[in-house]
């Protein structure tokens, strides 16, 4: 027997004893299931998932009504009865009560002693042995039987259902005349009788249909037919044979408007015909049918307008306001508008079908709508038409009728608001209070309608916002606020400016047109309102000292940030702790600087220690003189934003300037990168090998080398950098950080540019984004970290820079904080990343080292997104100097008021400062053990490793005694067969230039890794490290070619 209460944990004893039991609710009988997890000491498997597969054992009836013909039998199959048990188990039916006016019966053909069963199974009604017999006698219309189906086991029964039979008779009454109206015709001979002009229906009980004029429910309407005797003032025939009179028709003909009345020629008097109706059986009558001739009548339009849509899915209602015509003592159904012409880009649709025919009363109604082939157009506006005529009657003698033109645009300008989002995105503009910001693509997204549209549009801010300022930066006319639209969504034409100290919600109102329709503004343009939020601001100590508008920089050179331009104050805060984060990066080359690269965040200490600049990278087919970035400025400590400013940067020309400079990158394995134009590519007026670089201080793990030659490259122009003569070769394989060479850049006017480039080291893989939930654990694979290129090299990862929002670990050793891990380890399904738990999203990542044997080592940025989780609402940052054995409480943690943490920070700082002594403390004696033996092992290597170099320095003593050389006319292939193992790998200086290390063709000039670039690790030599370790002087005193020699 089941306990009285649940559970939510049990052992494998109580599984094993049959403890267990599952009970269910009996409400649905869906399949149901249980998730659990099994534990055995600390370790957790899981989690598992129990399937419960529930029988439904219900019964279910169901029944429907049948027609019978008097006299007749109708068979009773599953279609009328049917039912249904939930485990396929046997039924049968049991008659309940009889019908009274017909019997049920087992096989129709055995008739003798006629009598209704008493029950039948479900076999016999598939069978069709089942049948309903009607007694001829009886002139009852409606008869009734009840049933119910029950289990032949359990004898278990459904409630009883009633079946009803309705039963038909054969002429049983006699046709009723109930419309007889007078036809006017006019300005025709010809015109059709249809079923609003005669109208019929029987006595008795009826199945009455709207669209029957004559409804015998024992009669079909073909077989009742008007009888026609003398016809007065013309002849009534068929559509189809207007010449050939006729004297009878039936009511099916009139409700498809086959017969018309024909009026003889120069009468105008009244006419008519005398008519039988008749089923076959009974007869009524005589009647007469009135036809009157009326004056020619000339049909104007009392309204012909003008459709204006929005293109999309939906159609357009052309209603009476556009489309009308209204004629005294004429029927709205009678006046027919036939279209000679259809529309181009669209069609025109009666009800959802298509149709050429319409009628002034479809158009009162609202059925007549215009919809589009197409959900987008190729230009602003596309003009459509049809043509049509006017007619009484649907005549067909419209020769005579003028032709009519219904004009039709569909244009993005009548977008309604509620629409806008199905082609143009969005997203509301936020600034703090009295801030600034740049308008972009990121609050006006239109990639939905320029995929498909390529006309040039503008935009239009005629109307100024209610709380702020538009400063228009790029107008194509002066003092107006008109620009092109891909001005606009780069960011550096138009800025909103805050200017009231209420927190209002503020929008800005403008318009987009095409550029073909400029003087067309206010009837071919789109309105558009774009909400702009206005963010409180949450600590009024903070004060904005110093940040200006906009400041002027010299293309090509730096810029360096001081607090005299750029300052944020607070009593209590640190600099450090003030950061500026780039909401809005620049969009014409303007990047920010620091010593390690470029960068998107720094302190106001790095502002007041000049360790930030403020750089302009001349942009390929970007012809402006102005760059727009957005800062925000936030509290480190809790990641409160204070203020929000754009700064407007003015780039200066200059007759010498640096278009392309960027980062000399190369990935792990690889020793040399050719120089081109996308690392230096100076501008100047004049001759190209004028341009002159001099290397003013170089760089610390290589050296600039001249293609066919042995010497260094110090001094070089840009014609050497366009044939690509130059490249930097890496000697220091051991080198891990960026390294840095100077420069300056000079033509033949003295004009000088001074700047600097940085080498980079890629790692050979390319890291995937983690995603990881707040509440649970995440698995790194090596979907995230492939390192496989390297997987017989030993890869193996140092964690240089932890994360802030959680730790990982290893499942050998969870509670253990790791710094250390292979690849092994990854592919194993044995690195985790355990996050904290947070209600909102956190961007968090880690700084990885890669290395393995034989290569350089390389750092990179591994991304980590951690997903909200319901439990706590703050998400502290993980100090990579705690103790990270220990798993942070995150249970009761919660985000102090602002106001309380400015009232006792002078607590919370000396506290801080404690436990940080403390926990250095105790990690310092934690690890100092596994330190001194760390010291002692990379002692012995680098002492094995120093004598291997001496060793191998001997062998070798210059660098070309290390390179291949090539002897002007040997073969290829005999080269290639002779060519000696070398530390550094060389280069070909001949036109095809060849790699240092053997890669495809494809891949021999390029500079950066490509995914999936495969290398040979085979040919790096760790004996590259004598060559690094001489002094540079050493290391190229007799890099002397031989005769006939040249480099490779």
């Amino acid at each position: 027997m089941p306990s009285n209460f649940f559970v939510s944990r049990f052992t494998q004893a109580h599984v094993n004893a049959g403890q267990i039991q599952y009970l269910h609710d009996g409400i649905l009988s869906s399949p149901d299931s249980v998730v659990f997890n099994v534990s055995i000491g600390k370790q957790m498997i899981g989690p598992y998932t129990l399937f419960i597969n529930v029988v439904d054992d219900r019964v279910e009836l169901s029944v429907s009504n049948i027609t019978v013909i008097s006299g007749s039998n109708k068979t009773i199959n599953s279609d009328v009865i049917y039912a249904t048990a939930g485990s396929e188990r046997d039924i049968e039916f049991r008659i309940l009560s009889d019908p009274e006016f017909g019997w049920l019966v087992r096989d129709a053909s055995n008739l003798t002693n006629i009598s209704t069963i008493r029950q039948f199974s479900v076999q016999e009604l598939s069978d069709h042995r089942i049948h309903y017999i009607s007694n001829p006698i009886s002139r009852e219309l409606r008869d009734t039987f009840t049933v119910a189906a029950c289990t032949i086991d359990t004898q278990q029964c459904t409630l009883p259902k009633q079946v009803t039979v309705l039963v038909r008779h054969h002429n049983l009454y006699e046709p009723e005349l109930l419309r007889n109206e007078v036809m006017k015709i006019w300005n025709m001979r010809k015109t059709p009788i249809t079923k609003q002009h005669l109208f019929s229906q029987v006595k008795g009980e009826l199945l009455y249909e709207l669209n029957d004029e004559i409804k015998d429910d024992d009669t079909p309407i073909e077989q009742i037919r008007y009888l026609i005797n003398q016809p007065l003032n013309g002849y009534v025939a068929r559509a189809n044979n207007p010449s050939k009179a006729i004297t009878n028709f039936s009511q099916a003909e009139i409700n498809k408007s086959e017969i018309i009345f024909v009026k003889n020629e120069d009468t105008a008097t009244a006419g008519g015909f005398s008519f039988l109706v008749s089923d076959g059986l009974h007869q009524i009558g005589p009647e007469w049918f009135t036809v009157e001739s009326l004056q020619e009548i000339k049909i104007t339009m009392d309204a012909n307008g003008h459709l204006v849509m929005p293109p999309g899915k939906f159609p357009a209602v052309i209603g009476s306001d556009l489309l009308k015509v209204q004629i005294a003592d004429v029927d709205p159904s009678k006046i027919v508008y036939k279209v000679t012409k259809i529309p181009r880009y669209g069609n025109l649709l009666l009800s959802g079908v298509l149709t050429e025919q319409f009628t002034q009363e479809d158009i009162n109604e609202g059925r007549l709508v215009y919809k589009v082939d197409s959900d987008f157009l190729d230009e602003w506006t596309k003009k459509d038409l049809f043509l049509f005529k006017v007619l009484l009657n649907d005549s067909t003698d419209d020769s005579a009728i003028d032709e009519n033109r219904f004009k039709i645009s569909i244009t993005y300008a009548a977008l309604p608001s509620h629409r806008l989002h199905e082609f143009i995105q969005l997203h509301s503009v936020v600034v703090s209070c009295g801030g600034s910001v740049a308008i972009n693509e990121s609050h006006v997204n239109l990639d939905v309608i320029r995929k498909n549209f390529h006309e040039e549009l503008l935009v239009d801010f005629s109307r100024k916002p209610r709380h702020g300022q538009l400063d228009v930066l790029n107008s194509i006319i002066k003092h107006t606020a008109l620009m092109k639209l891909f001005d606009l969504l780069t960011g550096r034409s138009l800025i909103y400016r805050h200017q009231k100290e209420a927190l209002l919600r503020d929008e800005i109102l403008f318009y987009i047109l095409p550029k073909n329709d400029a003087n067309r503004r206010r009837t071919n343009r789109l309105r558009i309102i774009l909400p702009v939020i206005v963010l409180p601001q949450k600590d009024p100590l903070v004060k904005i000292k110093e940040f200006p508008d906009r400041i002027k920089l010299i293309v090509g050179n730096n810029y360096s940030l001081s607090s005299e331009i750029f300052q944020v104050a607070h009593p209590v805060i640190k600099p450090s702790d003030l950061e500026y984060r780039l909401l809005q990066a620049g969009s014409n080359g303007v990047k920010f600087l620091m010593k390690n690269g470029m960068t998107e965040l720094f302190t106001q200490d790095d502002v007041n220690k000049g360790r930030v600049r403020l750089f302009h990278q001349q942009q390929l087919n970007v012809h402006s003189d102005i760059d727009v970035v957005v800062f925000e400025v936030v509290l480190n400590l809790i990641s409160i934003s204070f203020h929000i400013r754009a700064l407007i940067i003015d780039i200066l020309p200059l007759s010498l300037s640096l278009e392309n400079h960027s980062d000399v990158e190369y990935i792990q394995g690889k020793t040399y990168v050719l120089l081109n134009r996308t690392h230096f590519g100076a501008k100047s007026n004049g001759d190209r090998s004028k341009i002159v670089y001099k290397i003013t201080k170089s760089p610390e793990n290589g050296t600039l080398y001249w293609v066919a030659g042995e010497k260094e490259a110090n001094t070089f122009t840009q014609l050497d950098i366009d044939e690509e003569r130059v490249l930097y070769a890496q000697l220091n394989m051991q080198a891990f950080q960026v390294d840095r060479f100077e420069f300056k850049v000079e033509n033949e006017l003295n004009e000088t540019v001074q700047s600097i480039s940085y080498v980079r080291v890629l790692p050979v893989l390319n890291p995937r984004i983690l995603v990881a939930d707040s509440s649970s654990v995440a698995l790194i694979t090596g979907a995230h970290l492939n390192a496989s290129i390297l997987q017989y090299l030993t890869p193996r990862f140092f964690v240089t820079k932890s994360p802030r929002f959680g730790r990982f670990v290893l499942n050998s050793n969870v509670g253990q904080y790791v710094e250390f891990f292979t690849y092994n380890d990854i592919i194993n399904n044995g690195l985790f990343y355990v996050p904290n738990q947070t209600d909102v999203m956190v961007l968090d990542f880690a700084e990885l080292e890669l290395n393995a044997d034989e290569i350089q080592p390389a750092r990179f940025r591994f991304e980590i997104e951690i997903h909200p989780s319901t439990i706590i609402n703050y998400i502290p940052s993980t100090d990579s100097t705690a103790n990270h054995s220990i798993p942070p409480d995150l249970s009761h943690s919660a985000m102090l008021p602002f106001n309380k943490l400015i009232n006792y920070c002078v607590l919370i700082i000396l506290f801080a400062l404690i436990v940080a002594v403390i926990t250095t403390v105790i990690i310092f004696r934690r690890h100092s053990s596994n330190r001194k033996q760390l010291r002692v092992v990379q002692a012995q290597k680098r002492r094995e490793l120093n004598a291997k170099a001496k060793t191998d320095l001997q062998k070798q003593p210059d660098l070309l005694s290390t390179t291949v050389y090539a002897t002007i006319g040997r073969s290829r292939r005999e080269l290639s067969e002779k060519r000696p193992e070398r530390s550094l790998q060389t280069f070909d200086g001949s036109k095809q230039r060849a790699s240092l290390t053997p890669t495809p063709a494809s891949q021999r000039t390029q500079s950066r890794p490509l995914s999936g670039e495969v290398m040979d690790y085979r040919e790096l030599n760790i004996r590259n490290t004598p060559e690094m370790n001489r002094s540079r002087p050493d290391r190229y005193q007799s890099t002397r070619l031989k005769d006939n020699q040249y480099w490779v």
